[in-house]
């Protein structure tokens, strides 16, 4: 979808591709637009970033509106707040969280928030994502309202029906943990439901976006080089902080993980792999994030 946004600007503003302007945090500059990409692709340090700059505006710096593509990383813990909000389709409780970074801060009389169904050449995107038995809870409860309906006639309304439509028809343990959660108002949790689970290996991905994070992996591999037992580990410890900032964490198919299998270990780390500075240009695009062909696109990030 950022993809097909940033072309479609390029059209609408007559520029071309190549003149398009990315920042120092990777958002793409339109002449009165800002086009911001969040997902699981990107670095930790670089989405912590671009949220910032949606909630200051850079500081004061930027007035110029800002177009945001985000998974389902908003749906909680990310502080911020939109005028307009367009959702896939997606169960309930995720709808509502996503409804709930509109107009979080009352800036406006009055947000706006779309599902809509987004599909492929195959089927509806969210058949890919989530149980059935949520969806179709999901659609057995808004069937009852309108194509237009106040916040606080939707979410007093539907929660009830929702569900105890999932009690009726799923698994009575994820159903009494979905209600125990809701009754906390705890929607985080319920993420844990929404998910069609798939087994898929692990793997940790390092990527040297700049001088600081390949200083990082040096430093590390001087450490499991040269440090042992009790001193190791805590200094460990304390570097592993720093490369979060700078790592994947992804559960990808065989084909992906044959990929990634394919770059170099950091010495001394056997389950992590990473992308030297000079390979980032193949591998990793600062506003797209992880770009490993079309198999990074089906990955499922953590």
């Amino acid at each position: 979808l950022y993809r097909h946004l940033k072309e479609k600007l390029t059209q609408f503003y007559k520029i071309d591709k190549k003149d398009v302007k990315l920042d120092e945090d990777g958002i793409a500059n339109f002449p009165d637009l800002e086009l911001i990409n969040l997902s699981t692709h990107v670095l930790p340090c670089y989405r912590l970033r671009r949220i910032n700059r949606i909630k200051n505006g850079n500081g004061g710096k930027s007035k110029k509106r800002k177009v945001i593509v985000t998974t389902q990383l908003i749906e909680a813990g990310v502080d911020i707040s939109v005028d307009i909000v367009y959702r896939d389709f997606a169960p309930l409780d995720c709808l509502i969280q996503t409804a709930g970074r509109c107009n979080r801060n009352s800036e406006r009389d009055k947000g706006y928030v779309n599902v809509v169904i987004l599909r492929d050449k195959k089927r509806e995107l969210y058949k890919y994502i989530y149980d059935s038995t949520l969806i179709d809870a999901t659609i057995d409860t808004i069937e009852t309202f309108g194509e237009i309906v106040e916040e606080k006639d939707f979410i007093l309304n539907s929660i009830n029906k929702y569900y105890k439509t999932i009690l009726e028809r799923g698994s009575k343990d994820d159903s009494r943990g979905i209600l125990e959660s809701i009754i906390r108002l705890d929607f985080s949790k319920t993420a844990e439901f929404d998910l069609i689970q798939e087994k898929l290996p692990t793997m940790s991905l390092f990527v040297e976006i700049d001088e600081v994070a390949e200083e990082i992996r040096k430093k590390m591999e001087k450490i499991m080089d040269s440090k042992k037992g009790f001193e190791r580990d805590l200094e460990i410890l304390d570097i592993k902080r720093e490369m979060n900032n700078y790592t994947l964490q992804i559960r990808c198919s065989e084909e992906l993980e044959n990929t990634v299998c394919t770059l170099n270990p950091i010495d001394g780390l056997e389950d992590y792999r990473y992308i030297e500075r000079d390979e980032l240009d193949k591998y990793y695009k600062i506003d797209l994030g992880l770009d490993l062909g079309e198999e990074s696109r089906k990955a499922l990030m953590l």
